[in-house]
């Protein structure tokens, strides 16, 4: 229906003029409009006042309204019956939403909700490397070796000096027998699974973590990086001074994602059932004893699942000199 040029106010007192004596052919001048439509005016607003004409526009904004709101949920309900297939990988939920982007002409924020999408899940960006050097060496593998599966692939990477030199830390929390709370500083080697350092102390500030640290390198050398969290100890100016120095790059967990460092979450669940919660501790003397003795244990006694049963030391020993199968046997 073609929208007229004049609202229903003008119309109105132009009405009002005629009645006042004004010449209908000089209203229609002014306005440039026939008389035919002037008297299709009069018989459809004549009877009309100010407020019933106020009262007709607001009607007709709440249809208009009414009528955008009406499509909105047309086509949301649209999206979310196009979403109801099992979308389950966030990978998959990004591709999703693009798609609705470009058919239905909408944004990334309605596309999530209409969907029952979370929107961080569609912004977010992983931050971690793509490792496509690695990639590229494990396809060219697999390729050439088909009827190998992960885990003799996995071997013949590590027998090519793909393993990184990367450590962990963590810190772990428990209280003596008269009340008083001590932290634990854990140190583990991803690779060997051995344990680095349990040290004891009642508080730890960024250069404690440091003077650990630079023990450690003394005695087996520096990793190319080191896992851990966003704590204040770890981000501490003192710590990233001496991470620059000596050349060892800081890789900080994301926040709320402790699964970053899962290898270190994991072995201090093992120190917590193996060794705190079951020993009470009369002072931090006696329980950086009783630690280090149960780290030695754990380095040189106690088989690991995931070293084909071998301690952490001696498969730590085994790989770095010549890897040989009967000096390795005689550690099991």
């Amino acid at each position: 229906m073609k929208r007229s040029r004049f609202s229903a106010e003008q119309i109105t007192m132009a009405l009002r003029q005629v009645e006042a004596g004004t010449p209908v052919a000089e209203i229609c001048r002014s306005l440039q409009v026939t008389e035919a439509t002037f008297y299709r005016w009069k018989t459809k607003y004549g009877s009309l006042g100010t407020p019933e004409i106020r009262e007709l526009r607001q009607l007709r904004d709440e249809n208009r309204k009414l009528k955008q709101l009406v499509a909105d949920l047309t086509l949301d309900k649209h999206i979310q019956q196009e979403s109801l297939k099992k979308v389950l990988r966030p990978r998959e939920r990004r591709l999703w939403v693009e798609w609705a982007q470009s058919a239905y002409r909408v944004s990334v924020r309605r596309a999530c909700r209409a969907s029952g999408f979370a929107r961080s899940s569609i912004v977010y960006r992983s931050r971690r490397p793509s490792q496509g050097a690695l990639r590229r060496r494990l396809r060219e593998m697999a390729g050439v070796r088909i009827s190998y599966g992960y885990q003799r692939l996995h071997v013949l990477l590590r027998r090519e000096g793909w393993p990184i030199n990367r450590w962990a830390m963590d810190f772990m929390h428990d209280r003596l027998s008269d009340g008083r709370s001590i932290r634990v500083l854990t140190v583990i080697d991803m690779f060997t699974r051995e344990c680095l350092a349990l040290e004891v102390r009642g508080s730890f500030r960024g250069e404690n973590v440091a003077m650990v640290l630079s023990d450690l390198v003394a005695g087996r050398g520096k990793p190319r990086t080191i896992q851990c969290d966003q704590g204040t100890e770890f981000t501490s100016l003192a710590l990233d001074r001496w991470a620059y120095w000596n050349r060892v790059g800081l890789s900080f967990s994301r926040p709320g994602k402790p699964g970053d460092n899962a290898r270190n979450e994991a072995f201090n669940g093992l120190v917590r059932r193996e060794c705190l919660s079951q020993h009470c501790f009369l002072d931090r003397n006696e329980a950086a004893a009783v630690l280090n003795l149960w780290k030695e244990d754990y380095n040189k006694v106690r088989p690991h699942g995931s070293l084909g049963q071998l301690t952490p030391a001696c498969y730590g020993a085994g790989w770095s000199r010549t890897n040989d199968p009967e000096r390795l046997a005689k550690c099991v």
